[in-house]
């Protein structure tokens, strides 16, 4: 029997790296916070901190906004307690806006992406955002969206890219619940 949460927590007390880099951390504090007794106060002060003091490479957006969606989710528990968290998510989400198209999807790299753009429906919802209100233009995140979905309408582009599907939906199902 193997304990998963032990074992994550034994990683966040001793401070490894590989609960910490940006691509790890915001996963590891979602699943701490899904038990009350998960991991100590402590433990999760720590994640945030580190979440707070790394958040330049979480926020730049030189490979798109990937990096910021998973931290803004996990950070979103304390977004109103936490003026720190406040901040850094705000700063991260001003950083959306020059990477929606006309089309109010997000670009990665110089194109629509459905993936992208369900991660970023889910970040907003998170924090109590209606992403219908997030627009270029006249089109929003959702429309956005709803635009990559495929001719046959079961799944979202590219179809051979398995991320687009699964993340659209995320942000789908996160427009439904803050709806």
């Amino acid at each position: 029997k193997i304990d998963l949460v032990s074992e994550l927590t034994d990683l966040v007390d001793a401070k490894d790296a590989g609960v910490t880099n940006m691509y790890t951390l915001p996963y590891v504090l979602i699943a701490l916070t899904q038990g009350t007794d998960y991991a100590t106060k402590e433990q999760l002060d720590f994640l945030t901190e580190v979440a707070i003091a790394t958040k330049s490479s979480w926020q730049s957006t030189e490979w798109g906004i990937d990096g910021a969606t998973p931290m803004i989710i996990a950070l979103s528990p304390y977004y109103a307690e936490n003026e720190d968290i406040k901040t850094a998510i705000d700063e991260a989400i001003e950083l959306f806006r020059p990477e929606q198209s006309e089309t109010g999807a997000i670009l990665s790299f110089g194109a629509d992406s459905a993936a992208s753009t369900g991660l970023a429906i889910a970040a907003l919802c998170s924090i109590g955002q209606n992403p219908e209100e997030f627009k270029n233009g006249e089109n929003s995140l959702i429309s956005g969206l709803l635009g990559q979905a495929s001719e046959s309408l079961d799944g979202f582009l590219p179809t051979n890219n398995s991320f687009s599907t699964e993340q659209s939906l995320r942000g789908l199902l996160a427009y439904m619940i803050y709806k």
